[in-house]
């Protein structure tokens, strides 16, 4: 059968659908009398569709044989409807089928009543009206003992189809709409009108969504001194840095000078601040630095449970125990037994045999150490000393393939600890205090009053999933951060471990002996070098040479930036030769273009030119996801219980496409799973040729190739982290002068402002 190639523009009344993630939706209806599918990710939606809806839909034609009808839309929208269409409105919406047992209003009970008003429209103007003895002259006896109930449903379904014209006539998009109306409901035109400038706190702050609320000010007539118009200048300055730059707070001079460029004016630019500052929206630390109230208050809640870890340290008990079980522990990991590998022995240093005792010493401790150095072992010796002490341990990681490599090390040790994501603990806890009636979910993981928590890579944590954290964390339970403080700053805003990791007074154990194997790839004196700031000299990669079995190289390359694949035609080669099974790509950007062009380190160019090299048109696809067979892959959200059995897949979690014929078979370590499109939209898989750094950050590749072009994303620590992925062989490709100047400037994380300070804290607690 012949696919229609053509971009569609339709019209659909629908039947059922399935939830994804986050708004997500696979939808179900009818079209010129034929059942259709839609695939919708979630900034597609103004809200999410119900049965008996119409929705206009916008997008191209599912490309998969298998799936003729089945559509991807890239914009939807409910439209308001009269006639025949109110008619199957009202008779299948969920929401208008109130009430309990006998009473419950149903299909027949809506048709009677349709029959009765002599139609959907006359029955819709009573509703609308509210009118109770029209209704009751209708005489359908479910109808009026639910009168209440039905008029309360028809309010909330009325008042969101006006929110989403109001937030579509403002150029709101698709995805803030969602947040806002789920928020809000019926609601969302009043509340918008009373202040319009709260929608900046459901979306990340940029000048275009901080310009759609000022001219929803302006149309709603707001005089210019408006206490909302500056309470709402202020939020979104800062808001913006925080979002873009991750600042938490910010100098005063800075704040005028922003304000004075918005208002044009320096007094109204004053006089936002001493509005805020008056208001409590705004906060002065002790340092004169600026902060919004609720960036304060999480900052203000760590620096004092940190503080107080240190001051009450732990049980004097372990002093006694430590000794003897901890020259057990030193003798394990002296001799560690691999499964499937021979014994190896090796002696640890004095530093690892500190670090290893310091979680016993100390309720708050933090680990460092630069590639090769030893933390893997360090926390493996960890765990078994807990454990021989009898205390709890919980390893946790940020991404889903760091904790999956620290889960296979325990494994192939013998090391009874399971190693989760944080999400994974903190998740179900949330959403046991936001579960409703009907809605499962997965009973949260108590911690006892007497555990350890380890959290690896803990450099990527920002200050917001630290604070989600520790508030489900008994005040006794011991902590120990692991990572590397050259590593890159976490995506979220505010900075946690790379502070702890230059306070005085926090417990530190830093490791800085590289391992001989590890020194021998030149690895870890390259990435000293680029953590001093120091342009390292590197060898040029040799394309018709054999490949090298280890070092780091650079491989100097012209770029064309009007055609997407110059780079990564280049990359593939090197990949090539290094050998694709055993290379990972990183590079800097998610993002496809710009103002200016493609980017052309993008991982989408990288990963279609990779696909369209190893599986496009030799292996059969999942179109619909832009996937085919053998492709690699990777998990991008953060949800539980997908998947079937086994380990919970979450953002970072990387795997393979074993079959793209009905059911889906993916891979994922050592497991496969069978994903239907539901569980594919709610994981938000995607190819994994290539991937940026966060996403590889905490796991491990033998050889490594990064992308390096200018870019204001290029800079020392991600260079850094880039590098020490590898366990061999690592080439960067790209532009040289570039990668000078990246590592010759300040790491992103020393860029960062923030009122986050245990050392002042640590002196103002008694």
């Amino acid at each position: 059968m012949r696919l229609n190639p053509e971009p569609f523009n339709i019209e659909l009344m629908i039947t059922s659908q399935n939830p994804g993630n986050r708004g997500s939706q696979i939808i179900h209806g009818w079209y010129n009398g034929v059942q259709h599918s839609v695939v919708a990710r979630a900034h597609v939606l103004a809200r999410p569709a119900q049965s008996g809806e119409h929705w206009r839909f916008t997008g191209e034609w599912d490309t998969n044989p298998s799936y003729i009808n089945q559509i991807i839309a890239s914009h939807g929208e409910p439209i308001e409807v009269e006639g025949e269409r109110l008619k199957q409105y009202i008779v299948r919406h969920p929401q208008l089928r109130v009430g309990e047992g006998a009473t419950r209003i149903g299909e027949k009970t809506w048709l009677s009543a349709i029959e009765a008003a002599k139609g959907p429209d006359q029955l819709g103007q009573l509703i609308d009206k509210e009118d109770h003895d029209g209704i009751r002259v209708l005489a359908v006896r479910r109808l009026t003992h639910n009168i209440e109930l039905v008029f309360r449903s028809w309010a909330v379904l009325r008042g969101e189809l006006e929110a989403i014209k109001l937030l579509a006539k403002h150029q709101i998009g698709k995805r803030l709409s969602n947040r806002l109306i789920r928020q809000y409901g019926e609601t969302l035109p009043e509340v918008l009108h009373t202040d319009c400038y709260k929608i900046l706190a459901y979306d990340r702050n940029t000048t275009s969504l901080f310009n759609s609320c000022e001219k929803m000010a302006n149309a709603m007539e707001y005089p210019a001194e408006d206490p909302r118009r500056l309470q709402g200048a202020v939020d979104f300055v800062l808001n913006y840095r925080l979002d873009k730059y991750g600042h938490t707070a910010i100098e005063r001079e800075t704040l005028q000078s922003a304000l004075e460029r918005h208002f044009n004016d320096s007094s109204v630019a004053e006089q936002a601040i001493d509005l805020t500052l008056t208001s409590g929206a705004l906060q002065e630390n002790p340092e004169g630095l600026l902060q919004s109230r609720p960036v304060a208050y999480a900052e203000a809640t760590l620096e004092k449970r940190f503080v107080n870890m240190i001051k009450h340290g732990v049980d004097s008990i372990f002093d006694n125990l430590l000794v003897g079980n901890a020259e057990n522990v030193y003798a394990i990991a002296e001799n560690p037994k691999k499964k499937g590998k021979p014994n190896t022995k090796f002696e640890l240093t004095d530093e690892q045999k500190n670090a290893i005792k310091l979680p016993f010493q100390q309720q708050l401790s933090v680990i460092t150490g630069g590639a090769g150095t030893g933390k893997t072992t360090v926390i493996s010796s960890v765990v078994r000393l807990a454990q021989a002490l009898n205390i709890r341990v919980f390893q946790m990681a940020l991404s889903g393939q760091a904790a999956d490599v620290m889960r296979g090390y325990n494994e192939n040790h013998d090391i009874d600890c399971l190693s989760r994501t944080i999400h994974w603990y903190i998740l179900p806890f949330e959403n046991a205090e936001e579960a409703k009636e009907n809605n499962p979910y997965r009973e949260p993981e108590e911690f006892p009053a007497d555990c350890l928590i380890i959290i690896d890579e803990t450099s990527m944590v920002d200050l917001s999933l630290m604070n989600r954290l520790l508030r489900l964390l008994p005040e006794t339970a011991r902590i120990l951060m692991v990572g590397d403080p050259n590593q890159i700053p976490p995506i979220g805003a505010g900075l946690v471990f790379h502070l702890l990791c230059n306070s005085k007074h926090v417990p530190i154990a830093k490791l800085t002996k590289a391992h001989r194997s590890a020194a021998a790839t030149g690895i870890p004196a390259i990435a000293d070098s680029i953590s001093q700031g120091v342009d390292p000299e590197l060898i040029t990669f040799d394309l018709a040479a054999p490949a090298p079995q280890h070092g780091v190289f650079f491989l100097p390359t012209t770029i064309d930036r009007t055609d997407p694949h110059s780079l990564a035609k280049v990359i593939f080669e090197v990949a090539n030769k290094l050998g694709l099974e055993k290379t990972q790509v990183i590079t800097t950007h998610r993002k496809s273009a710009n103002a200016y062009g493609p980017i052309v380190q993008s991982i989408h160019h990288i990963n279609s030119y990779f696909q369209s090299q190893l599986t496009t048109d030799k292996t059969p696809p999942l179109k619909a996801w832009g996937l085919n067979e053998n492709d690699p892959v990777i998990v991008r959200k953060n949800v539980t219980d997908v998947g079937g059995n086994g380990f919970d897949l979450f953002n970072g979690s990387l795997g393979k496409l074993l079959s793209a014929t009905v059911p889906y078979t993916f891979k994922f370590g050592e497991e496969q799973r069978i994903l239907d499109n539901e569980a594919i939209a709610k994981l938000g898989i995607m190819l994994g040729y290539a991937l940026t750094v966060h996403s590889f950050q905490g796991s491990a590749a033998e050889c490594v190739i990064i992308a390096v072009t200018k870019s204001n994303l290029l800079e020392r620590s991600l260079l850094y982290t880039a590098l020490t992925r590898a366990k061999k062989t690592v080439v960067f490709v790209g532009d040289k002068k570039a990668f000078n100047a990246a590592i010759e400037a300040n790491p992103k994380w020393k860029t960062i402002q923030t009122g986050f300070s245990v050392d002042r804290s640590f002196d103002e607690i008694k």
